[in-house]
């Protein structure tokens, strides 16, 4: 007897009225219609190709997906099925099958094993080239690393390889070693083979001077080793026999502070020091040396290690910090630039020489906040509009008689008392600029934030400036007397 049922349809999902009994779910009243769709994916799967870039290989998950989402919707509509319909849920389990393991389930996800074969074929070969490129690569950089110590050169604590001889010094980085190419790496190498001849040089005067000084103490070296050792004999016995007791103590101490000390250097402690007694590790203001590790008691050991921890947080983000202060006084520093301001001497920044002209230090373009920014950088649009306006006057004053004035500008410049006629164009812009009027926005609104590590670029630009000023006013008692002898000429005529 076939009952009536609501049912969510087999192969797509859609909702629909059927009208059904088990034995028409596992009979043939669908059976085709399920062959053909696994028949489908069958066919699919056999056509798909075997993945050999992104966007085969993306082809090959689209499949993955269109078929478990096959398979597992025709396990929603068993669930839903088998809660409603008792009656039937025996069989429509054994057709359809409870998990990938049985069933219509289980022809289905073998088609899909064989897909994900293709994909994981093809990312096991990626993973392969990758792992081949990274050997090379690493092979590659030990050559380079053994010629370069063939040389003479060592490893600096960063990684870095360097030979030095006096002031010279030849560094190759652990970046370049790795990625330059090979002409950039013989350009490295001969540096260090003309270093590393110097010092062959150096050592083998050293050494000849030392052979002339050994000959002169070999008597005396020969008397103090026979006494020596009369006293080291005496002596051997009893050193020996107390080492023996301190060394089994102290081996067991020195390898408790090794492994203290590599577990401080994996949580962002720097090691310094040559040899295990005398390393230190260092982060921030955290410092613990050797010998602490040595006798440290197991809760000092974990405050310790919570200290360099904490510390190393610190650290990442006072990087963070001045990252940002630097990119600040970047986009600052653009902004001075495009009014015409200039760094010198380094690390001061101005516009004009002369007295009320602004100034602001680099450290300050680090540190203001943007209310006080504000104020600076309208200074410096002032003192930019003055010499633009001192430049136009400047043209104004010349042009009633261009071949008068340049005869006369000729004879000013041949007069400058020792001074090089070429920075005129230095002094006539500032003759009209004058100070900001008093009650002017911007006057006395620039903050002092210059620190103490700021003080000594103040009084190297002070001592600048101070000349600069001079300078300016001999050259503006002859401008004056330069546009005195222009009117008169103008006049004249």
């Amino acid at each position: 007897m076939t009952e009536p049922n609501t049912a969510q349809s087999i192969v797509d999902g859609q909702l629909a009225e059927l009208q059904i009994t088990s034995a028409e779910v596992t009979g043939d009243t669908y059976k085709e219609q399920h062959d053909a769709k696994i028949a489908a994916l069958d066919a699919e799967e056999a056509a798909l190709p075997v993945p050999k870039d992104k966007a085969s290989l993306q082809v090959v998950q689209d499949f993955i997906t269109k078929s478990e989402k096959a398979r597992t919707g025709i396990d929603k509509w068993r669930k839903a099925f088998k809660d409603q319909w008792k009656r039937i849920i025996d069989p429509v389990d054994a057709y359809i099958g409870t998990n990938k393991e049985n069933g219509m389930q289980a022809r289905i996800y073998a088609i899909q094993e064989r897909a994900e074969a293709k994909k994981k074929a093809y990312l096991d070969e990626q993973a392969k080239a990758q792992r081949e490129a990274e050997r090379l690569l690493e092979e590659r950089y030990n050559d380079r690393v053994g010629k370069l110590m063939a040389i003479g050169m060592a490893f600096e604590p960063n990684g870095n390889l360097t030979i030095r001889h006096g002031e010279e010094t030849a560094t190759a980085t652990k970046e370049q070693i790795r990625f330059a190419t090979d002409e950039q790496m013989a350009g490295a190498v001969q540096r260090a083979e003309i270093i590393a001849e110097r010092i062959a040089d150096a050592a083998e005067a050293a050494r000849q001077a030392k052979e002339a000084q050994e000959r002169e103490e070999a008597e005396e070296r020969e008397r103090l080793r026979v006494q020596k050792e009369e006293q080291d004999a005496a002596a051997a016995k009893l050193k020996e026999e107390r080492e023996a007791l301190d060394r089994e103590r102290e081996e067991m101490a020195d390898h408790r502070a090794e492994t203290r000390g590599a577990d401080l250097v994996v949580l962002g402690a720097t090691a310094h020091g040559y040899g295990p007694a005398a390393m230190r590790y260092e982060i921030s203001d955290v410092v613990v040396g050797h010998g602490e590790l040595r006798h440290m008691d197991n809760e000092t050991w974990i405050a310790t290690r919570e200290r360099v921890r904490d510390a190393k947080v610190k650290a990442i983000e006072e990087q963070r910090e001045h990252m940002r202060k630097q990119e600040l006084a970047e986009a600052r520093v653009k902004e001075l630039q495009a009014l015409g301001a200039e760094e010198f001497p380094e690390g001061i920044w101005h516009l004009g020489v002369v007295e009320g002209d602004p100034m602001v230090l680099i450290g300050q373009l680090r540190t203001m906040t943007s209310d006080e920014w504000a104020p600076v950088l309208a200074r410096f649009k002032e003192a930019a509009e003055r010499t633009k306006q001192a430049e136009s006057l400047t043209e104004v004053m010349a042009a009633p008689d261009k071949a008068a004035n340049a005869l006369t500008l000729e004879r000013f410049e041949a007069s400058a008392d020792g001074h090089d006629p070429h920075e005129q164009a230095d002094f006539l812009p500032v003759i009209g600029s004058q100070p900001l009027p008093e009650g002017s926005a911007v006057v006395g609104s620039q903050p002092d934030l210059m620190t103490e590590e700021d003080a000594p670029v103040l009084r190297e630009a002070e001592k600048w400036g101070t000349g600069r000023l001079a300078y300016l006013a001999g050259y503006e008692a002859g401008y004056k007397a330069c546009e005195a002898e222009v009117t008169e000429m103008n006049d004249g005529e």
